[in-house]
């Protein structure tokens, strides 16, 4: 939730991490790519957490064996 009537949703699109903010009435803004990752099972599911403002999405990056973070401003 970003605060009472909207929300953030995200999830993978092949091998891309979108996310989408959706306000109570059931209107969408439009989609947003917030980075590529991979679409194999090893790459696992991003995560996202929300501090002041920002939006953090974390995942593993499957070719170097790391985590990746990106963030979005809302």
């Amino acid at each position: 939730m970003l605060d009472t009537a909207s929300a953030m949703i995200s999830w993978m699109e092949g091998a891309s991490i979108k996310a989408v903010k959706v306000h109570a009435d059931g209107t969408k803004e439009a989609s947003v790519m917030v980075a590529s990752s991979s679409d194999k099972r090893s790459a696992g599911f991003p995560q996202m957490t929300r501090s002041g403002n920002k939006l953090f999405f974390a995942w593993t990056d499957d070719k170097e064996k790391s985590i990746k973070v990106s963030s979005l401003t809302f």
